[in-house]
């Protein structure tokens, strides 16, 4: 069975969400993103190019190139072809994102504080610290930007996947 999640991708220039179809579990997914950022360094500070790097970095990882000009399939899930994909908008939060998609978990990566929280488990992470930080859960204008669909009105709080509307 997969493990779907869904990773935001943020900074002052907006929001860019990625479905992530298979091992969207924090010990796998937070340190993938943590070698991600490493390997794209100066450009974590452009939103398009850090999504765009991080799908080509992604699905590189899963093939190999087979006399310079094609790719071959690494191993049998064929990770090179599917696996990740850019979200459409609207931008969703954790509940939507739960309902819609049965991702389990909800990542957003904050380009502009260096760091990777994850909604379910009210966890964070810096980029370059393996161990975790308890988080109070809170996205709303902070994380975000602003109150996405879903907010429940007069809490600092999204909707819990387990939250029924």
């Amino acid at each position: 069975m997969s493990t779907r999640s869904l990773i935001t991708f943020k900074n002052e220039e907006g929001v860019i969400q990625i479905y992530k179809h298979w091992d969207g579990y924090p010990e796998t997914t937070v340190e993938e993103l943590q070698s991600f950022l490493k390997w794209n360094g100066h450009r974590n500070d452009d939103l398009s190019y850090t999504v765009a790097n991080y799908c080509h970095w992604y699905k590189s990882r899963y093939a190999k190139l087979n006399d310079g000009d094609c790719m071959k399939k690494a191993d049998t899930n064929d990770h090179a072809h599917t696996g990740i994909g850019i979200q459409p908008t609207p931008i969703m939060n954790s509940a939507q994102a739960y309902k819609e998609m049965n991702a389990e978990y909800f990542y957003i990566v904050d380009l502009d504080d260096n760091r990777i929280y994850e909604e379910v488990t009210s966890q964070f992470w810096d980029y370059t610290h393996k161990r975790s930080q308890k988080w109070a859960g809170v996205v709303s204008q902070d994380v975000l930007g602003s109150k996405p669909h879903g907010y429940i009105a007069g809490s600092d709080r999204l909707p819990r996947p387990d939250m029924v509307f």
